[in-house]
């Protein structure tokens, strides 16, 4: 099991351990040192909620285009509405911060092998900058 976990995420096994390890330190106990407040941890919690919500009909949410979005426009709103954002987002140049951090997060992601050329092409550009 552990084997077959680590060869679809693309890790060894070592990487595998260490990964779920991390992981297992998040729980709610330590949410708040990690997320930096209970807003965090809310936020967190609303867009798993979200998440879930999609993926009531059985399907799983990531891999239906239109359940994807609504996960996607409904985490963005969240955190909005907490944080006093506008909805729309942010001008293009403004969004190089953010989206380096996410490249470099799904970079060590458990998806990353399912995560499309095209992706990796936005990254390499994102590091040129």
């Amino acid at each position: 099991m552990l084997q077959e976990a680590a060869a679809e995420a693309g890790r060894s096994v070592s990487e595998e351990i260490e990964y779920r390890l991390e992981r297992s330190f998040f729980d709610d106990r330590n949410e708040r040192r990690y997320l930096g407040s209970d807003v965090g941890s809310e936020i967190i919690r609303l867009i798993r909620l979200a998440m879930a919500i999609e993926g009531v009909s059985g399907k799983e949410w990531s891999e239906d285009q239109r359940s994807a979005e609504n996960v996607r426009v409904a985490a963005n709103l969240i955190i909005a509405a907490i944080a006093n954002l506008p909805v729309d987002l942010p001008a293009p140049e403004a969004r190089v911060a953010g989206m380096q951090t996410a490249a470099a997060l799904l970079a060590k992601s458990s998806v990353r092998s399912r995560l499309r050329s095209s992706f990796w092409s936005l990254v390499n550009d994102l590091r040129a900058t």
